[in-house]
């Protein structure tokens, strides 16, 4: 599957809101943002089950021993909940900690890594075990503070599952307040950019698998 997750402001009510379109449909699906004191929820319904999400002002370390993690949002889908998590590896020194964004949903846990590739675009690729199941490519400049990014993945991947990734990544990330904006970001760790695949995104436009 593949479709595009935008991000809108509504003038008349002066408040964003997002949108999740194909080019078969057009918008089939309306994510609704309110926030108080900084702290943001979101609200819809996503393949007949409720979803809500809220993200966290502060992250609370989660006390695990493997990595460092530290819960960022938590989120409802249906009558599952669950967190969503930002997690250090360390590595010998700080140049060889790995990072990625984690969660558990349907029995299965899905692990998010950051890769830039510059012009092309800030590149979120989504893992279960060590397989790549789905990619989110944000498009570098936005507009208004309104941004668009296209999501790319396998059918059996929870659309849920991404929105909660795409939700988090950008508040965390491309939360601006300028008019226009062009923010590229350029991954140089070898063990990141690993993470990429160049094909994937053609894969899933042609159906391959």
């Amino acid at each position: 599957m593949f479709y595009n997750f935008d991000k809108r402001m509504d003038h008349g009510l002066n408040k964003f809101h997002y949108e999740l379109s194909n080019e078969y449909d057009g918008v089939f699906n309306t994510v609704q943002r309110s926030h108080e004191d900084k702290v943001f929820t979101y609200n819809t319904e996503v393949d007949g089950r409720s979803f809500f999400m809220t993200l966290n002002r502060r992250y609370e370390d989660t006390g695990r021993t493997d990595v460092t993690a530290l819960e960022c949002a938590q989120f409802t889908i249906g009558e599952e909940s669950g967190s969503l998590l930002h997690c250090i590896k360390k590595g010998k020194n700080i140049f060889n900690n790995e990072w990625y964004e984690e969660l558990t949903y349907g029995g299965h846990t899905y692990k998010c890594y950051e890769v830039g590739r510059g012009k092309e675009g800030t590149f979120y690729c989504i893992y279960r075990g060590e397989s790549l199941v789905a990619m989110i490519r944000k498009d570098p400049v936005s507009l208004h503070c309104e941004n668009n990014y296209g999501c790319y993945a396998y059918d059996d991947v929870p659309v849920a599952v991404i929105l909660v990734f795409n939700i988090y990544f950008d508040i965390h990330k491309y939360y601006e307040t300028s008019r226009y904006s062009n923010k590229t970001l350029h991954t140089w760790q070898k063990w990141a950019k690993s993470k990429f695949d160049p094909d994937f995104i053609e894969t899933i436009r042609t159906n391959k698998k």
